[in-house]
């Protein structure tokens, strides 16, 4: 007798066929287990639809078709591969960069410092062997050092817009110790108002250097570098420096050369000068004997200038002052910036092979990287002029047998916020 079978209710289907979309294991007689094998036979494993899309059942449940990925458009591909291109060159220039950069030396490795004591000693010999100051100028007076009052700055001014690099001229002579600054321009770039400022600081000022007796202003460089000369016109001045970068005057001349010269309108006097350095061991030359004297030596008037000739154009002193010394240094670096900005590739990758590892600089090669990228978008870029200590804010002086600038600090400090800054002396400081 057949037992009679179980009548299923609706939710006991309705769980038996979620169980089965689901894919949940169930246990099966032999007959229903060789019921759904031929199905699948039947019906296999999946057909092709149209247009390659792939379509079938699994244990007699419908899949769904599956269509392609879309294929990418022919200028897609080829911008990706474009930018992938480009990346890598930029990288691959970087690192070239980088490389270079590499070879500048570091403070560490060139600068010799003294102890006050030597400097001291070698400075009462240079001035036993000179003899007491004879200045030109009666109005020159001798002063204590105790009536001098040194007004330290009481902020530095920094701001996120304005970079300031201070360009050091080495100045390293036999028989005298340590290295010496014998000119000091500090390169302003004022980004929102695409300029660059050059101001000289004159060698002879006499400062207050941190640690040490007051002194010229040179004497900071000699007795501890960069780090102290920053300091000091930091404490005098009131202006933060950024970084340095310094050269020696063979360096210098060097750099100038690599650049093709450069042209330099000229006084007859400056060309006398010139000449006189120059052709000191060949006086037929200066006296016009020579027959080449017209080839070789220079007169007045525009003039390309080599660079020993450009070398000795910012050393003059002797025609007239360190004022105009200074004066022909700015006018020389603008010439070479002005240079620069049309300088190709050739004449680029001859400068960094040969001329970056005559410099010295305390930047890290990311910095240099950043702030040369900066000042190319700043393009076009104006060029400005200015010299510390300013007009009317100082006085001619002997002080301890030197003769220096005594400068007014505070008025000196105000006009390099207004000049760099643009900035009176009651605006806040940018902690940029």
């Amino acid at each position: 007798m057949t037992p009679p079978s179980k009548k299923r209710g609706p939710t006991a289907q309705l769980k038996e066929e979620a169980v089965l979309e689901e894919g949940i294991c169930l246990e099966l007689s032999p007959e229903e287990a060789a019921s759904i094998e031929g199905n699948e036979t039947a019906t296999g494993s999946g057909q092709e639809g149209p247009e390659g899309s792939t379509a079938g059942t699994l244990h007699g449940i419908d899949l769904p078709e599956e269509e392609p990925p879309p294929k990418k458009p022919l200028w897609e591909s080829l911008l990706s591969g474009a930018i992938i291109l480009l990346a890598c060159g930029v990288l691959a220039g970087l690192g070239y960069v980088d490389y270079m950069l590499g070879k500048i030396s570091r403070p560490e490795d060139v600068t010799v410092t003294v102890a006050e004591e030597v400097l001291e000693k070698e400075l009462e010999e240079e001035l036993a062997e000179a003899g007491a100051p004879n200045p030109d100028d009666p109005a020159i007076k001798v002063i204590d050092p105790e009536e001098i009052n040194l007004r330290l700055a009481s902020q530095i001014v920094k701001d996120k817009d304005v970079l300031n690099i201070l360009l050091i001229g080495q100045d390293t002579q036999e028989n005298v110790s340590g290295t010496r600054s014998d000119s000091m321009i500090l390169v302003t770039v004022r980004q929102k108002e695409k300029e660059i400022v050059l101001t000289s600081f004159m060698r002879d000022l006499y400062v207050d250097i941190p640690g040490y007796k007051a002194n010229r202003i040179n004497v900071a460089y000699t007795l501890g570098g960069t780090q102290l000369l920053d300091e000091t016109i930091e404490q005098n001045f009131g202006i933060h420096i950024d970084g340095n970068i310094a050269v020696d005057f063979t360096g210098f001349a060097d750099c100038i050369d690599i650049l093709g010269g450069v042209d330099m309108e000229l006084t007859a006097s400056e060309a006398g000068a010139i000449n006189k350095e120059l052709f000191k061991k060949q006086p037929s030359i200066l006296n016009g004997t020579d027959p080449q004297a017209d080839r070789w030596a220079l007169v007045g008037g525009k003039r390309h200038l080599t660079g020993k000739e450009a070398l000795q154009y910012a050393r003059i002193r002797e025609i007239d002052s360190d004022f105009n010394r200074t004066s022909r240094q700015r006018k020389l670096l603008s010439a070479l910036f002005e240079k620069l900005k049309g300088i190709d590739l050739k004449t680029m990758n001859a400068l960094l092979t040969e001329a970056l590892p005559l410099l010295t600089t305390d930047l890290p090669n990311q910095k240099l990287i950043g702030y040369g990228a900066g000042i190319l978008l700043m393009q076009p870029v104006q060029i400005r002029t200015d010299r510390i200590p300013a007009d009317g804010t100082f006085k001619e002086a002997i002080v301890r047998r030197m003769q220096v600038l005594v400068p007014d600090l505070e008025a000196n400090q105000l006009h390099l916020k207004e000049s760099l800054y643009g900035r009176d002396e009651e605006d806040e400081p940018d902690a940029g």
